[in-house]
């Protein structure tokens, strides 16, 4: 867009672009150039980097092998968005959580495993523009069950 001042000697100019965005967009760096006679060749150079809003997307990063009874179990729930949401929320599914399971941020750590904590788990966070959940179904076998073996 052109446009000229009452005097006629002065101009502005100005220029937009429209991107859609998506999430794998945040953080990318955008630059604007203007070139004038007036500026004697030097450009003027803006930056911007996106800041693109989006809801979370929550993983479950479970562990590996089997779990036996006394065995510790530690899950990491690995977490983006834009904001990226400040609280996590662990749960058991139609349970408590055990009384020996701790929480600590993304992750959740229950010592002295028993088949009593056998069960599914949830992970879930938000922000303002969504909400995620993931889930990790523990099983716990015996010192005797022969299916693990």
């Amino acid at each position: 867009v052109v446009s000229q001042q009452d005097n006629g000697k002065t101009f502005s100019v100005s220029s937009t672009i429209h991107i859609p965005v998506e999430r794998k967009d945040n953080g990318a760096a955008l630059s604007c150039e203007a070139l004038h006679p007036a500026l004697n060749t030097q450009k003027r150079i803006r930056h911007y980097r996106l800041d693109v809003y989006f809801a979370p997307t929550v993983r479950i990063v479970p562990p590996t092998g089997i779990l036996r009874e006394g065995d510790s179990l530690s899950l990491t729930c690995s977490i983006t968005g834009n904001p990226l949401p400040r609280t996590i929320q662990w749960s058991k599914i139609n349970d408590t959580l055990p009384e020996r399971a701790e929480t600590s941020g993304p992750t959740l750590q229950i010592s002295r495993l028993s088949q009593s904590h056998n069960g599914t788990y949830l992970c879930q966070a938000q922000n303002n523009y969504g909400r995620a959940v993931d889930h990790y179904t523990l099983l716990v076998y015996g010192f005797l069950d022969k299916r693990a073996q």
